[in-house]
């Protein structure tokens, strides 16, 4: 990307997230012959709350996604989520609480580091529930795009549902859709889609969000916890009831008592 793509967005007001320019990529125009750039901008709204001193309103967002479009994005890709919660209008989610208790009990950090963080946490989320007691996030960054001509699409973790102080509402109802070690150990907030309840819930998620307006949904594998303690060598995980079910209809093989399949 040109440099001079860059600076009208380094000297924007808005907090650092707002300024993650993901891409620009070039597409042919037939009508021209020449390449157009399309200006993708990536905004992490949790970042946006939590890097502000006070809730972020209505009327900020709207300001942001004009300050955007002034200067030339075309597509806003718009984080709607984090570690099991979804921060807008759904009762797909709990509320955005903090379970303190959770936290110092499963932080795999040190003292201080965790009384740092609890005190951040307790403070963000407070100024998450008050944005979302005055308006609907999705619902404005998609509208504001939208009279602007601009394409909204909204990006969702699918590996990223729990966390030590934060809980995922389905995974809470529902377990067994973690993945799953072969001594049924799971690693926390990461789901199993070969759950047939787990593709329901996501396709429920985007289609709340589609009907809300947005351009498409961007399925992100990005996921806090693999900064958690769980194993992280090769073939633990993926031993979820269907996949052993099924590959034993296939093969007469159980998966968890052997090495040799």
């Amino acid at each position: 990307m040109a440099r001079e793509w860059m600076e009208p967005f380094v000297t924007l007001p808005a907090v650092a997230s707002l300024l993650f320019l993901a891409c620009a990529v070039a597409f042919a125009d037939s009508r021209s012959g020449e390449d157009v750039p399309e200006i993708i901008v990536d905004i992490d709204f949790n970042d946006e709350i939590i890097r502000r001193p006070e809730p972020m309103t209505e009327e900020q967002v709207i300001e942001l996604v004009d300050e955007l479009h002034r200067h030339g994005a075309d597509t806003l890709l718009v984080r709607m989520g984090f570690l099991g919660l979804l921060p807008y209008h759904t009762d797909l989610s709990y509320p955005l609480q903090f379970d303190e208790e959770d936290f110092r009990a499963s932080y795999p950090g040190s003292a201080e580091e965790i009384d740092r963080l609890a005190e951040r946490n307790r403070g963000w989320l407070a100024r998450y529930r008050a944005a979302l007691e005055m308006y609907n996030p999705p619902e404005v960054f998609i509208r504001a795009g939208h009279e602007r001509d601009m394409r909204v699409v909204i990006w969702i973790d699918i590996y990223d549902d729990g966390y030590p102080g934060f809980h995922s509402k389905f995974l809470d109802e529902n377990p067994h859709c973690h993945w799953t070690a072969r001594d049924g150990s799971h690693f926390r907030g990461v789901m199993q889609y070969a759950w047939p309840e787990a593709r329901q819930f996501r396709v429920r998620q985007a289609r709340e969000l589609l009907d809300l307006g947005a351009d498409g949904i961007h399925l992100s594998t990005s996921a806090h916890s693999r900064h958690l303690p769980s194993v992280q060598q090769d073939d633990f995980y993926g031993f979820g009831a269907p996949i052993v079910e099924e590959y034993r209809r296939r093969t007469g093989v159980d998966i968890r008592n052997t090495d040799d399949f």
